[in-house]
């Protein structure tokens, strides 16, 4: 399972879905986006997800964000992964 850390500069509402898109941008790496999907990921300590808050956790590969556009609903960004467990720094 890999793994990621750093802060979160983004948060995108998976309004279709369910849960949001955090784009983490990661110390020795560009940044990544990744779901967390309410009743799949799990936190381990502190609160929910924020803007600017550190996180640290893994994932696991696949997922989706998908946000009304309109009337329907479409995907939104391109994530490597749903949130497996993770915690925040605030």
């Amino acid at each position: 399972m890999p793994s990621f850390g750093g802060f979160i500069t983004n948060i995108t509402e998976c309004t279709c879905s369910g849960g949001s898109m955090l784009t983490i941008q990661e110390p020795n790496r560009s940044s990544i986006d990744i779901v967390f999907q309410t009743g799949v990921s799990s936190l381990k300590s502190y609160h929910n997800p924020t803007y600017g808050s550190n996180v640290l956790g893994k994932f696991v590969y696949g997922g989706t964000c998908m946000v009304y556009y309109g009337i329907v609903c479409t995907s939104s960004g391109s994530p490597s992964g749903t949130i497996w467990y993770m915690g925040t720094s605030k």
